[in-house]
């Protein structure tokens, strides 16, 4: 079978050669049934729209060119990866309360939930899919409603995803921690599609952490994950996505809140060759809260870019946005967030800041902030801030017998630490600091 197969459709190159890889791997029975109706969804989409061009605003500030003319492949063999090796990046907190995917697939073996197993139930998305309706129906109806080419071009090649329901009232003692995990390929660029869907019960609460780790050579990781946030549940939620690599790190987060649920979410993203972050969140019965803090360190040619969606659909909710950007080097970094209130969202309540650092003339930051009211009853708010270290502050701090990058890196970590500060979790927190406020990627 020859690699590519001729269409007229702008997403041919990614799309034919992981399809040819896609008729191999069905018949080797690597797809659910199940998942093969989201697989079907996904690719109808992705043939319709293909890769996004510049004049998509979604995409505006993304240089996709790479991506674009990368060769994409599927994995064909077996991800050699054991416990021991996993183990190593763990917190200590999660040894046993790990969800791990290796190269987008979900690995049952690897995983363990045993610490937290009675509160719990952790499934393959496909057995989810046929064993509860509501998953199914819930994942489906999403997937053709879906606009973003790469949460289409993820249902289309996701493998074999994950289902994490925490039942009904329970209180999670340990955080969660989900593992994304890249093991050695000989192939060109690998796609890389990680699905989830995490569902936490009525009352309940509970902390999650996202990590990408060990990211080797050059790959598309693609992933989607999806988080339905039940009647007075509280989660607390961590992305950290800190070494260096060459892949292109595209992920879409879209949350569903209901009645008076809490959710506080930080991420932090340093080192990627691109990535970009898009967050599609829904407060949809009153009393709802969000509150998202997001930090990116960004140097030499490292790209970070944002797209958030924030909708008000109930009275009563509230929403805090705020994005922190420390640009050097030629990084480049964009975010483009709007705040939705609909006609029935009476007192909400919202507030968006976007405050960029710039420490050289090469570096880039593009913003775009947006409020879309309908609904006079309302307190709702954004900025931008654009600077560079302040001349007067170093010179003081040099006066007190600091030298210029020891005064530089204090004043850099006292502008990180707003969003820093909001990460509860220890083990979370000391890997930041480690790597990020001490700035051992190459900052100052």
């Amino acid at each position: 079978m020859n690699a590519t197969v001729k269409t007229q459709t702008r997403g041919e190159t990614a799309k034919d050669l992981a399809m040819v890889d896609f008729r191999e791997l069905i018949t080797q029975g690597c797809f659910t049934h199940d998942m093969v109706e989201l697989n079907s969804v996904g690719r109808e989409n992705f043939t319709l729209s293909g890769y996004p061009e510049r004049k998509d605003e979604r995409f505006t500030y993304v240089d996709l060119l790479e991506v674009k003319n990368a060769r994409l492949h599927l994995r064909k063999e077996p991800s050699y990866t054991n416990r021991e090796e996993v183990e190593r990046l763990l917190f200590p907190s999660a040894t046993n309360s790990r969800i791990v995917f290796v190269d987008g697939v979900f690995i049952p073996y690897l995983s363990d939930m045993t610490s937290v197993r009675f509160q719990i139930e952790l499934l393959p998305l496909g057995v989810a899919m046929e064993r509860y309706p509501q998953v199914k129906k819930e994942l489906l109806d999403s997937a053709f409603a879906e606009q973003d080419p790469f949460a289409n071009l993820n249902a289309a090649f996701a493998m074999n995803g994950a289902y994490l329901k925490i039942n009904d009232g329970e209180q999670l003692k340990s955080p969660v921690e989900i593992i994304y995990f890249s093991a050695e390929y000989k192939t060109p660029t690998l796609l890389s599609a990680p699905r989830l869907f995490v569902d936490i019960g009525e009352k309940a609460k509970a902390a999650i952490i996202f990590k990408n780790m060990k990211e080797q050579g050059p790959y598309l990781f693609n992933a989607v994950s999806t988080m339905a946030v039940r009647a007075q549940a509280q989660a607390s939620v961590y992305h950290l996505a800190l070494n260096h690599s060459s892949a292109a790190r595209f992920s879409k987060l879209g949350v569903i809140q209901y009645a008076h649920s809490s959710v506080k979410m930080v991420t932090v993203n340093a080192g990627a060759k691109t990535s970009r972050w898009s967050f599609d969140w829904k407060l949809r019965e009153p009393g709802a809260s969000m509150e998202l803090k997001s930090l990116a360190p960004l140097h030499g040619k490292s790209q970070n870019h944002i797209y958030s969606r924030v909708t008000h659909e109930a009275p009563d909710c509230s929403s805090q946005l705020l994005f922190k950007n420390i640009v050097d080097g030629e990084a480049r970094s964009s975010v483009d967030s709007t705040v939705i209130v609909d006609p029935g969202a009476r007192g909400s309540a919202s507030h968006q800041l976007i405050n960029n650092l710039l420490l050289s003339d090469g570096a880039r930051a593009d913003n775009k902030p947006n409020l879309m009211i309908h609904n006079d009853d309302v307190q709702c708010s954004h900025g931008v801030t654009i600077g560079q270290l302040d001349e007067e502050t170093l010179f003081y701090f040099m006066s007190r017998g600091m030298g210029k990058a020891e005064a530089s890196r204090s004043l850099i970590n006292g502008f990180a630490r707003e969003v820093t500060d909001a990460i509860l979790e220890p083990y979370a927190l000391a890997v930041v600091e480690e790597n990020v406020l001490l700035h051992k990627r190459g900052i100052v």
